[in-house]
């Protein structure tokens, strides 16, 4: 496990610097004097992933397509938290459920909860997430 403490919305770090993701699919150093692609942060021998854990989630209104949704149980599912039963593939139940505005991972499973609950404990975003799963999926080839 690595020590690093890493800053809301990192994605990974490498070249002595934690870098976030943007819209664009690059990934950029928090103090924006570096850009690269991801497969680049995967040469830098500090290379380390910002990877999915327990009480990580992403609020529903990050996933308001039923491919957003799709692209992030895909992606919690790479560090092993499944969307398990009817709720794998079930977007429209999940976004009319009044009870549940995020996606958590929480006790090996991924579940729909409000974001108020306790397991909540770090936000990741649509891209950030996107990047992880790109980075992890990379990882996995290699």
């Amino acid at each position: 496990m690595n020590n690093i403490e890493w800053k809301e919305g990192a994605v990974c770090f490498a070249n002595g610097k934690q870098f976030y993701a943007a819209d664009s699919g690059l990934l950029f150093s928090y103090d924006d004097t570096v850009a690269m692609s991801c497969s680049k942060t995967l040469n830098y021998d500090d290379f380390q992933l910002n990877e999915i854990r327990q009480g990580d989630y992403i609020q529903a209104q990050d996933l308001d397509t039923e491919q957003k949704y799709n692209d992030a149980v895909a992606v919690f599912g790479l560090f092993g938290f499944a969307r398990n039963g009817k709720f794998a593939l079930d977007y429209k139940g999940f976004m009319r459920h009044k009870n549940e505005d995020c996606l958590v991972c929480f006790d090996g499973i991924l579940m729909g909860i409000k974001s108020t609950h306790l397991q909540c404990k770090r936000k990741t975003t649509y891209p950030q997430l996107m990047a992880i799963g790109k980075l992890k999926r990379a990882m996995i080839e290699r």
